[in-house]
């Protein structure tokens, strides 16, 4: 299955490097990827959401996600 990966973090918080290392981690794993987007919004968000499932949320957990927990996610939803 063909995955569309979207991030969507908080640009005025500067989450931009957060967003931009886990897009390159994610690039570098052997995924099917059809498209990675990284969307720059406010609000303190960190959304990582994949085939339109939100699988990550910073205002959830509090926390960054790891490239490894996004991969095990992602896995799940096969």
């Amino acid at each position: 299955m063909a995955l569309h990966i979207t991030i969507e973090y908080c640009a005025p918080c500067h989450y931009e490097p957060h967003a931009l290392e886990l897009a390159a981690k994610l690039m570098k794993l052997k995924l099917d990827l059809a498209s990675l987007t990284l969307v720059p919004k406010d609000g303190r968000l960190f959304e990582v959401i994949v085939n339109g499932k939100k699988i990550h949320s910073k205002a959830e957990s509090d926390e960054f996600p790891q490239p490894d927990v996004i991969l095990h996610a992602i896995r799940a939803l096969r």
